[in-house]
């Protein structure tokens, strides 16, 4: 059959590649909903033998607007699928028993198959480029898995589901509330390291490994100098607080660890373990760090330890609001960010 070009016809080519389908199903989605997920999950129990792997994204803004579906997702996952979630995601791939692919602007949504205007591929028969995608497929489930757990479960999609609750009924009862919700779980692959050849001839491996070293020594101090905290560097901060809080990480190595994973300074290490912890423990915190660290801090914490922790957390924030303005200094936007989380609270 080799390639052809799919537009209109989309949802037909869906329901016939799920329809003939017997080994395996291989997906990549940013956006999953629940129509075409039935397919998939009618196909999986007819056939119990069969592998399902989907990679998609999982953006709480996005099951807020309804782009994506957490019901959708629980009855794939029941149904035995593996899903795993991939930060910054955009690709479309799907991969049927390795001999057939499709790929191109269709999300794995009602909308992508039947009512907006899609252009995609579909290939058969060419060895070589199902070849290639399925090899590009294997290499994007190798890269989350080194990046951490990022498969999904039932119970994260359930407790995401009461969150999700509480955050719709806060914005219809408080019209107010604009702001995007910035919780995204999943890994973020751009972060592993491409993996040196050594069996590149035209490459001199050590050189390659000292200049890769050095730039990237560079970078880290340039961003010390300028006193630049990214959010990489919130995320590494808060992942190695986490265990030193959990007592398998000694302080003093974790703030060495901190400084070594990504090059901020040893002092605002400290100050950025001293406003975590005073959160957990619902404590004033007498450091300051950025609005950008606060949310991911609250968004993490009410994720990792519950509601009542981001109670907590909420109870912290407003204690050190209190202690900068009788300090003369600036909370950094710390107000908005407690009214904000406070109306998560039923």
């Amino acid at each position: 059959m080799g390639i052809r070009v799919v537009t209109n016809e989309h949802w037909a080519v869906l329901t016939d590649l799920f329809e003939n389908v017997n080994q395996k199903a291989s997906i990549i989605s940013p956006f999953i909903t629940d129509a075409p997920s039935e397919f998939l999950v009618a196909a999986l129990e007819s056939n119990p033998d069969m592998h399902c792997n989907i990679i998609t994204r999982f953006y709480r803004e996005d099951f807020i607007n309804g782009a994506s579906r957490l019901p959708a997702l629980r009855s794939l996952i029941r149904a035995g699928a593996e899903v795993y979630a991939l930060k910054g995601l955009h690709t479309k791939l799907y991969l049927l028993d390795d001999e057939t692919a499709l790929i191109g602007s269709a999300n794995f949504t009602s909308g992508g198959f039947k009512s907006n205007i899609e252009l995609s591929l579909m290939i058969q028969d060419e060895v070589s480029l199902l070849q290639e995608l399925q090899m590009y497929y294997a290499d994007m489930i190798d890269n989350i898995k080194k990046a951490g757990d990022y498969r999904l479960t039932l119970d994260m999609i359930d407790n995401e589901a009461l969150r999700i609750n509480t955050l719709r009924k806060a914005r219809t009862k408080n019209r107010s509330i604009t702001a995007k919700n910035q919780f995204r779980f999943g890994a973020d692959v751009k972060k592993i390291e491409k993996a040196v050849s050594y069996n590149d001839s035209d490459t001199d491996t050590i050189q390659t490994i000292l200049e890769r070293k050095f730039l990237s020594q560079q970078d880290q101090d340039n961003a010390t100098k300028r006193n630049t905290i990214t959010i990489e560097m919130i995320e590494i901060v808060y992942s190695v607080a986490k265990d030193v809080f959990g007592g398998t990480v000694n302080y003093s190595y974790g703030k060495q660890l901190v400084n070594q994973r990504c090059g901020m300074d040893i002092g605002s290490v400290g100050n950025y373990f001293q406003s975590l912890k005073a959160m957990l423990e619902g404590s004033v915190s007498t450091r300051s760090i950025s609005k950008m660290a606060t949310r991911y801090f609250l968004e993490h914490i009410e994720m990792d330890y519950g509601f009542d922790a981001l109670s907590c957390a909420l109870d912290s924030c407003r204690k050190h609001a209190k202690y900068s303005a009788e300090h003369g200094k600036k909370a950094k936007g710390i107000e908005s960010l407690v009214e904000e989380f406070s109306a998560r609270f039923p």
